[in-house]
């Protein structure tokens, strides 16, 4: 968000969030493997996903990362939350949605 003196949102003159980086990710965490896991299982269930196939982890050194990997990280929201006032949903809410919405049909 870039920084403007007179800046006005929707919460007013003068509201606008402080300029900066904002992270956002939905609530909840996961990993890469779980992602794709619930990928596939909401995708079998909602008809976009049609064969069957076995979903396997693999850590970092395995899969060959050009960058060497935090064991352990997640973006923190608490500016986002805070300047924008909003409710974030649960990631695999989000996912359900996306993947259940008919515009994004593959045809």
């Amino acid at each position: 968000i870039e920084k403007s003196e007179k800046a006005t949102s929707v919460f007013g003159k003068n509201s606008a969030p402080a300029y900066g980086i904002y992270h956002f990710t939905n609530e909840g965490q996961t990993s890469w493997f779980d992602f794709a896991k619930k990928i596939y299982a909401i995708g079998k269930k909602c008809g976009r996903v049609t064969k069957d196939c076995t979903i396997t982890g693999c850590t970092t050194a395995e899969y060959g990362a050009k960058a060497p990997r935090p064991a352990y990280s997640v973006l923190s929201k608490e500016k986002i939350q805070k300047e924008l006032r909003i409710k974030i949903p649960e990631w695999e809410q989000s996912l359900k949605d996306f993947m259940s919405d008919r515009r994004f049909e593959i045809r």
